[in-house]
């Protein structure tokens, strides 16, 4: 899978940390994260490192998505 056009959530948190984000789109983004972590939980594969830098905010800042390379069945 191709990796999705955008930045880490680490690199937005440092490029925002001045002026911040609001409290909807932090829940927002926590909605995306909960949710993609659901449904690979579902299928029985878990994240082994789940931490911002793996964590990828497109461009548009509406779509979500996680690094796949420490995907792990469980």
């Amino acid at each position: 899978m191709e990796c999705a056009p955008g930045y880490s959530l680490g690199e937005f948190i440092q490029s925002t940390c001045r002026g911040g984000i609001g409290l909807l789109e932090s829940v927002q983004f926590a909605q995306h994260v909960v949710s993609i972590v659901k449904e690979v939980h579902s299928h029985g594969i878990v994240h082994q490192n789940l931490e911002p830098n793996t964590i990828t905010i497109e461009w548009d800042r509406k779509h979500t998505s996680i690094d796949q390379a420490k995907l792990m069945r469980g």
